[in-house]
C-alpha cells in the first residue's frame, strides 16, 4: 500500500496523501520519510526569550509528542498503520507564489514532532479512509504560534495547493475552529477536496490544526467512501479533540 502523506499544520502537512511524501497536507511544518531533518535530542534554536520552566524540551518533549499523537486504535475500529507508520521529521514546507509545496530548511523553534499515518481497509485490498495526525513541540509558545500562523495565512491565500508529491488540495475552505476546540489556544479547520496524482481518484479533505500552548497537534482524513457513508468532519474532529486534552494532561496551565 502507499503511503499517504499530507501537509500537516504547525505540526506537519504539505508532502502529499500517497507514497513517498511528507507531511505536507495539513500543515507548513515537519516532512516525511525523504527528508529525515530531525534535531538532536536536547537542542533547540536560540531566540532572545529562554523557554519557561516548564516547556518540554530535548527527551521529555519527544515523550510528549508521542503520547499526543494518535494510534489507529484512537480512529476507531478497523484502522490500521499505514506501511510507514510514523515519522519524526522537523522539515519545513512552504507554499510559493504558485502554491506548491517545497521543503524550506527546519521548522523554526520545533524541538520533536511525531506524525502517525493510518487507514481504514476496504476490505478488498483498497482503502476508505487516510487518516493522520501529527503532534509539535517548539522551544517556546512564540515559535509555536508562528508556525500556527503561518499555516493559517497559506491555506487562506492559497485555495487550490499542490503537495510535494503531485496531489492536489482544491476548493480549500479555512474556518474558524474555537467553538468546537474550547481547551485549545487558537484553531483552525481546513475543508477541501483531495485529488490523486494521477487524477483517478478524490474526496472530502478535512483537516483541522490547533494549538495550546507550546505544543501544535492537527489530525487530517481524506474519504473515499459514499457520501452517505463519509463522517470526516466529525471523525477529525473526535481526533484532534483527543489531542488537545491528551495536551492539557500533560502539560495542564496554572
Amino acid at each position: 500500500m502507499r503511503r499517504w502523506t499530507v501537509l500537516a499544520a504547525a505540526a506537519v502537512l504539505a508532502a502529499g496523501c500517497m507514497g513517498g511524501g511528507a507531511h505536507q497536507a495539513a500543515t507548513s511544518s515537519s516532512a516525511g520519510p525523504q527528508e529525515k531533518t530531525t534535531a538532536p535530542t536536547g537542542t533547540r534554536t536560540p531566540t532572545s526569550a529562554e523557554p519557561a520552566p516548564e516547556t518540554p524540551l530535548g527527551d521529555r518533549a519527544v515523550r510528549l509528542v508521542r503520547a499526543v499523537t494518535l494510534t489507529p486504535k484512537d480512529w476507531g475500529p478497523g484502522y490500521v498503520p499505514q506501511q510507514e507508520y510514523e515519522d519524526e521529521s522537523l522539515t519545513r514546507y512552504s507554499f510559493g507564489d504558485n502554491c506548491k509545496a517545497a521543503a524550506d530548511g527546519v521548522t523554526p523553534g520545533a524541538v520533536a514532532a511525531m506524525a502517525r499515518y493510518t487507514y481504514l481497509p476496504d476490505g478488498s485490498g483498497g482503502e476508505r479512509v487516510f487518516a493522520v495526525s501529527v503532534a509539535t513541540a517548539y522551544q517556546d509558545e512564540d515559535a509555536a504560534r508562528a508556525d500556527f500562523e503561518q499555516v493559517r495565512a497559506d491555506a487562506e491565500r492559497c485555495p487550490a495547493q499542490t503537495l510535494s508529491n503531485g496531489e492536489r488540495v482544491t476548493s480549500i475552505r479555512v474556518v474558524d475552529a474555537a467553538s468546537v476546540l474550547p481547551d485549545a489556544d487558537e484553531s483552525v479547520a481546513v475543508e477541501a477536496t483531495w485529488v490523486a496524482a494521477d487524477g483517478d481518484r478524490n474526496g472530502p479533505y478535512v483537516w483541522v490544526v490547533a494549538r495550546r500552548g507550546t505544543v501544535t497537534v492537527s489530525s487530517l482524513a481524506v474519504d473515499l467512501r459514499p457520501p452517505t457513508e463519509s463522517s470526516t468532519e466529525d471523525l477529525v474532529v473526535r481526533g484532534v479533540t483527543l489531542m488537545v486534552t491528551r495536551v492539557k494532561q500533560e502539560l495542564p496551565k496554572g
